[in-house]
């Protein structure tokens, strides 16, 4: 496919982030496609929802996993795509491209779940290290939930420090927002939002 829309690497960027939410199952849904929508792009895995701002003019579509992947794996700069009916290929400054089939996904609108700050608060700088000190713990169950007290996963606990309470959230959910996000807002036990310079995520105890 011939480049009809130029890309730069705040597109590839965008994709590496987004990349550690896909499912890694092979079967083409959602939870294994990155959606490029109006200037922003799109991933879910039907608990967390990210949004990464690019602000790159181009049409809407879907990416498939082994295409993220290969486009993430390259050193390569990102430079346009291009389509056909039933493709996409992404190209690169270097005269390389690679193609892979274009996704026919009907995508939730992830506007209608997103959601706008209000009163989100910093994350503790040690939020990182926090996760990581409970990750071994968190049992078959995988999930983590945070008391007034205290952030708890199955086999262990530690105190609480700025985290909002709620839960039980997937611990890979939470995770990812403290080593991507730096701002945190509670909607309620069972919903929060994320916030960063270039992205937002909603994050639930319940898929959607």
């Amino acid at each position: 496919d011939a480049r009809e829309w130029k890309l730069s690497e705040i597109f590839q960027y965008g994709m590496i982030q987004l990349l550690p939410i896909l499912s890694r199952i092979k079967k083409i849904d959602v939870t294994s496609t990155i959606l490029n929508k109006s200037g922003s792009m799109f991933a879910t895995n039907r608990t967390l929802l990210c949004e990464f701002w690019h602000g790159l003019e181009c049409p809407e579509f879907s990416i498939p996993i082994d295409l993220i992947k290969s486009v993430c794996a390259t050193s390569e700069k990102l430079c346009g795509v291009g389509f056909s009916e039933n493709s996409i290929t992404f190209h690169f400054d270097c005269e390389a491209w690679v193609m892979g089939k274009l996704p026919k996904i009907n995508w939730i609108d992830p506007n209608a779940y997103l959601k706008i700050p209000n009163e989100p608060i910093v994350l503790p700088e040690d939020s990182k290290k926090t996760l990581a000190f409970l990750k071994p713990f968190a049992g078959k169950s995988g999930k983590v939930r945070i008391s007034e007290d205290e952030i708890m996963v199955e086999c262990a606990s530690i105190p609480r420090a700025n985290w909002p309470t709620g839960g039980p959230f997937r611990f890979s959910d939470l995770d990812y927002i403290a080593s991507h996000l730096t701002h945190v807002e509670r909607f309620d036990d069972t919903l929060w939002a994320a916030y960063s310079d270039s992205m937002r995520c909603v994050v639930s105890a319940s898929e959607v």
